[in-house]
């Protein structure tokens, strides 16, 4: 029997893994805000996403992060992943509404997000929160800048500024399992390309609190597929977007959804403890029977588990001055 629960633990605080359907686009109408709680929030805190109108619904699809193939899965929980979400640009985008997640406060974090882009070259805003509490900056953004590198930009708990800017190169039409966390001293960020076993360390920069909770109109909504900057929503994604987690700690790598350092016994990176879910032919078959008959094969014929540790060697892990920044890198467009 196969798995289909998510195995949420306490941290987590929204999980939208976007199995609604396969085809199609996210329920709308179009006079906007009639179909709330359409993609599901697979945390249990009730965070559930909509869209506002027909014109800014984004599309779901059967494109989906490594491994593919019918029995794709994700290697921290061993749930079957079988769609994504296709943003096409501006307008496209889910935001929470009135939901808890809006006014909580954070005194840790992790955000996840697995995004494969359509074009580069432009400021791209994954996950967001709404709001303009200091200068141009948001209180939240995952993006993709337009020199195609991986930034987390957040103000933090003094109300000042911070961004992390990773070094990895981001291609268009290729997978990419990104991370970014929080701690009350720290902000640092990951990344998984496409065909690559392990997260790659973009760096981490000195904080002063995780987030900036305290700040008037802190009460605004989350978004994925677009950003903010100046106060104006802008930096919508063109791409396809997967499994989005939102967590009240600081996970460790280990700890992330695209993490394969698990037991892999017959090493196809698959680990153990996923293929036991999804390849147990009877009740009667014992663990041990599953891996040795795996250990032979590819686990499934269309998935292209080839990668090693060794096909992307991680960057050497940059540690940023310990003087605090004091302003934004610039921005255009």
């Amino acid at each position: 029997m196969l798995l289909s629960a998510v195995h949420s633990n306490a941290e987590t605080v929204g999980y939208w893994r976007f199995e609604e359907n396969t085809s199609g686009n996210v329920p709308a109408t179009n006079t906007g805000g009639a179909v709330p709680n359409t993609v599901l929030d697979s945390s249990g805190k009730g965070n559930h996403l909509q869209t506002w109108t027909t014109a800014t619904a984004p599309t779901y699809t059967t494109s989906v992060p490594f491994p593919a193939g019918t029995l794709a899965g994700i290697p921290a929980t061993g749930a079957l992943n079988t769609a994504s979400l296709d943003f096409k640009g501006s307008p496209v985008e889910l935001y929470t509404g009135s939901k808890p997640l809006n006014s909580k406060t954070f005194t840790a974090w992790t955000v996840e997000a697995s995004f494969c882009l359509d074009v580069t070259g432009r400021w791209q805003v994954i996950v967001g929160k709404d709001g303009n509490p200091i200068g141009n900056q948001s209180p939240f953004s995952l993006k993709v800048r337009s020199d195609n590198k991986l930034e987390i930009g957040i103000v933090d708990g003094s109300g000042v500024g911070r961004w992390c800017v990773g070094d990895t190169k981001i291609e268009a039409n290729k997978w990419y399992q990104a991370a970014a966390t929080a701690t009350a001293t720290e902000l640092s960020l990951w990344i998984k390309p496409e065909g690559c076993r392990d997260y790659i360390s973009q760096g981490a920069v000195p904080i002063q609190g995780a987030f900036f909770n305290t700040y008037s109109a802190f009460n605004q909504p989350w978004i994925i597929g677009r950003g903010m900057w100046n106060g104006a929503q802008k930096d919508a994604t063109d791409g396809r977007i997967d499994e989005v987690r939102i967590s009240d700690t600081a996970l460790t790598p280990a700890q992330f959804l695209g993490n394969y350092a698990a037991a892999d016994s017959d090493a196809d990176n698959l680990p153990d403890t996923w293929e036991l879910v999804h390849f147990r032919a009877t009740a009667t078959e014992t663990d041990a029977e599953i891996l040795a008959k795996q250990s032979s094969l590819i686990a499934d014929p269309e998935a292209t588990a080839t990668a090693t540790a060794s096909s992307c060697a991680p960057a050497p892990a940059r540690r940023w001055p310990t003087t605090l920044p004091a302003s934004s890198p610039a921005k255009s467009g």
